[in-house]
């Protein structure tokens, strides 16, 4: 994994766990990443205009669906998805170094495939209507027709339009929470309380984010305080029990947990327990 793990977090789990690496500004999205999400969107659209046009029945005419489901459209489509693939991964690094949020990371990077899908399907609907607006819009025919109609590429499209757009209102709501919380660790960084705490308890909780074992620990601070903290991490990186952490806190009530990038870790080396099964 790209990430710096492990990461720690006291309010959230999973990929809503948010890092703000040392010296950082909090992530706001950049004219470069518009660019990079635009690009990729296209790029997945000419990817997807073979299966619009050749497989679900949009292209405009005869000529351009035989083109279109030649074996030169097929690889030509095969290697744009490739580079649209490239670019997306790229924006999904870009954004999770940007954020410190895996869900962010992708839910921009779903966007720009969505995008994709989307435009090219209103694209190949209208241009196929326009060419040929008879036989009108009829459901029967998926179900009566004996070659693949284009209404079946018509709800596919809409399918994907509205996916694209429930995929807005999320990361609609994904974005501030992001910030909010590295706003949160940028103030407790600056004006909260410093502790030298340590790992006193940690229990795996059987189960993985991709292949990142995730963790409860309990860590505990001046004196007799003892804060509950989520953990991911690589296998290979699972701190020892006492492991030094640094403990962030204000008045408010905040508290945020970090590992001081200073000093070393040490890990477990009996880690094949926290490796995910094949199964």
């Amino acid at each position: 994994m790209s990430e710096r793990t492990p990461i720690l977090s006291t309010t959230d789990r999973g990929a809503r766990m948010t890092e703000l690496a040392p010296g950082q500004p909090v992530g706001r999205v950049r004219a470069g990443h518009v660019l990079l999400l635009l690009i990729g969107a296209a790029a997945w659209a000419a990817a997807a205009s073979v299966p619009y046009a050749a497989l679900l029945g949009l292209a405009p005419s005869h000529d351009l669906y035989m083109a279109m489901g030649s074996p030169w459209a097929v690889g030509a489509a095969a290697v744009t998805a490739f580079v649209a693939a490239t670019i997306t991964a790229t924006l999904h690094g870009q954004l999770r170094e940007t954020f410190g949020q895996s869900r962010v990371a992708g839910l921009f990077s779903g966007l720009s495939v969505l995008l994709g899908l989307c435009g090219s399907a209103i694209g190949w609907t209208v241009a196929g209507y326009a060419a040929e607006p008879t036989p009108a819009f009829d459901l029967d025919r998926i179900a009566t027709s004996p070659e693949i109609p284009r209404e079946l590429g018509v709800l596919a499209g809409a399918l994907v339009t509205l996916l694209t757009l429930l995929l807005l209102a999320r990361l609609a709501l994904a974005v501030p929470h992001a910030r909010a919380r590295q706003v949160t660790i940028e103030r407790l960084r600056r004006t909260g309380t410093r502790y030298e705490g340590t790992i006193a308890a940690r229990v795996f909780l059987q189960s993985w984010l991709w292949d990142l074992p995730q963790f409860t620990v309990q860590v505990s601070y001046a004196d007799r305080r003892v804060v509950t903290v989520y953990m991911r991490t690589d296998p290979p990186r699972v701190p020892v029990l006492g492991s030094p952490v640094v403990v962030l806190a204000d008045s408010a009530g905040a508290v945020h947990v970090e590992f001081d990038p200073d000093t070393p870790l040490t890990f477990e080396t009996e880690y094949q327990k926290y490796v995910p099964s094949e199964g």
